[in-house]
C-alpha cells in the first residue's frame, strides 16, 4: 500500500478533519472510500486510536493530526479529551459529528479552522457571521462525508446564509 500520490501541507490554524478532507479531495477520494482503503471504518469522525495511520495515508506528521482532533486520554481515572493542547471534559465539547463552516472563510482561506469543531464557537470570529450547519441549497446537514471542504454532497457550493438576501 502506498501513499496518497498528492501531498499538501496543514495551513496555521486548520482543523484535522478538516485538512483531511482537504487532502483526500485533492485526491480524489472521500473519507468512506480512503477509509476503506486503509481498512478501517468510517462512522462520522477518524478516531483517535486512527490517527496515524491516516496521517501516514496523506503524509501530515501524526503528532501534528493527533494535536488537531479531539483525542481520548485517562488522566488520574478521569476520561477526558484532548485538542490544540486543552483538557476537555467530554464529545459535547465539539461539532465533529455535525460539522459547522462559515463559507466566506473558506472562500478566503480555502481550509476548514479548528475553532470550528468547538461546540462553543456558535459565529465566525473573522467574518462575525453565524456558522452554518446546513446546505441552503438541499437543506441537508454539513457532513464530513462531503466531495470537498466547500462543496456539500448534493454538489452545490456552501454559501454564507446572508448570500441568500443578496
Amino acid at each position: 500500500m502506498e501513499r496518497l500520490p498528492i501531498q499538501i501541507s496543514p495551513s496555521d490554524g486548520e482543523s484535522g478533519h478538516g485538512f483531511l478532507l482537504r487532502a483526500l479531495s485533492r485526491n480524489g477520494t472521500t473519507f468512506r472510500r480512503a477509509a476503506a482503503w486503509l481498512g478501517v471504518t468510517w462512522l462520522t469522525t477518524i478516531r483517535s486510536q486512527e490517527a496515524q495511520l491516516w496521517s501516514w495515508a496523506v503524509g501530515v506528521d501524526s503528532k501534528w493530526l493527533a494535536h488537531k482532533i479531539p483525542v481520548a486520554r485517562r488522566v488520574e481515572g478521569v476520561q477526558h479529551l484532548e485538542f490544540e493542547g486543552f483538557r476537555w471534559r467530554g464529545a459535547q465539547c465539539f461539532t465533529l459529528h455535525a460539522p459547522r463552516i462559515c463559507p466566506d472563510c473558506l472562500r478566503e482561506f480555502g481550509y476548514c479552522h479548528a475553532t470550528w469543531d468547538l461546540a462553543s464557537t456558535a459565529a465566525c470570529p473573522v467574518h462575525g457571521v453565524y456558522m452554518v450547519d446546513h446546505c441552503l441549497h438541499c437543506k441537508k446537514p454539513i457532513s464530513w462525508s462531503r466531495p470537498g471542504i466547500d462543496i456539500c454532497t448534493c454538489r452545490r457550493y456552501f454559501r454564507a446564509s446572508s448570500d441568500q438576501e443578496r
